[in-house]
């Protein structure tokens, strides 16, 4: 599950105020990957704890655009997700989760939940850094 979000710089001008504008959007993109993972993990099956333990998240800037990832990295996460059972090849019943707050679409329902809510995290976060380097660069009187 990815979470990108790319900026023309371009028609932004100037090079301070696209760093920050990078610099706003990768905090931003932090804190969201970070509230994010964590109700994940609190819905993500736990048996034995291998699951939880395999979730990895990463925010990286690449050129003009800050992508974020989450993921849960054991071989069998697909098939937990999608609440399917699989063993040896062969498909089962759907799975019986072992505590109360486990479901499947554990990661898509955080995004869901937040979609609306992620895009205001990071602007805020843009916000704050654009205003933070303009009142570094306006002369004081």
């Amino acid at each position: 599950m990815a979470i990108q979000t790319k900026i023309d710089f371009i028609s932004l001008g100037e090079k301070e105020v696209s760093k920050a504008v990078i610099e706003g959007t990768e905090t931003g993109m932090l804190d969201v990957i970070d509230a994010m993972s964590n109700a994940a993990m609190k819905m993500a099956p736990k048996k034995d704890g291998h699951l939880r333990d395999s979730m990895a998240s990463k925010v990286e800037i690449d050129g003009d655009s800050v992508k974020s990832w989450i993921r849960f990295d054991i071989i069998y996460a697909a098939y937990q997700h999608e609440g399917i059972y699989y063993r040896n090849g062969n498909y089962g019943n759907p799975l019986n989760y072992t505590h109360p707050d486990a479901r499947p679409k554990f990661l898509q329902q955080v995004l869901d939940a937040n979609e609306n809510v992620i895009g205001k995290v990071i602007a805020g976060h843009i916000k704050k850094s654009v205003k933070g380097d303009l009142a570094k660069r306006v002369p004081r009187r």
